[in-house]
């Protein structure tokens, strides 16, 4: 997969946003926004990085990513292009890992006194729980792993069906 575009910060050309004022009344320290955050942003998101994180690696309050995100649209999309590109990333080595795949190698041999390279082709089976949480979160209906419970209010009664049964 290759590396996602980073976020264009040449021109940030964005009105001017007042810094936030918490409940407490007084402006939040450390809040003045920097160009360099969009960028900063959308790699730490590549990375996994939720609110929280990004405002510590900032050097600001969740309050005031959650304000950017909201008032700098530039910002905004760096850190949903970010997020967005690291759940990519993670749902196709699921779905890689879910069906199986193959990886070349390269063995290293002594033949003869000689070291001999062989590109050989490794196949990976498919990975039966990667498998199961794949299809149960794509297809719920017929991949669930809890019962179905049924509860007729007219006479109180209930009863537990298990896929199996159906």
């Amino acid at each position: 997969m290759p590396f996602p575009k980073k976020p264009d910060t040449t021109e940030i050309e964005e009105p001017y946003v007042p810094p936030m004022i918490p409940r407490g009344g007084t402006p939040l320290a450390n809040t003045r926004f920097r160009k360099e955050f969009v960028d900063e942003a959308f790699r730490y998101c590549l990375l996994g990085a939720d609110n929280n994180k990004i405002a510590r690696f900032l050097g600001v309050s969740e309050d005031t990513i959650n304000h950017w995100i909201t008032h700098r649209p530039k910002f905004a999309k760096a850190v949903k292009d970010g997020r967005q590109a690291a759940d990519a990333r993670v749902a196709t080595s699921m779905y890689s890992r879910a069906c199986g795949y193959e990886i070349e190698e390269t063995k290293v041999n002594v033949v003869n006194g000689e070291i001999v390279e062989t590109k050989v082709i490794k196949h990976v089976p498919a990975d039966i729980p990667a498998a199961k949480f794949w299809l149960s979160n794509r297809h719920r209906d017929t991949w669930t792993n809890s019962p179905e419970i049924e509860i007729n209010a007219d006479n109180i009664s209930i009863s537990v069906v298990h896929e199996d049964d159906k």
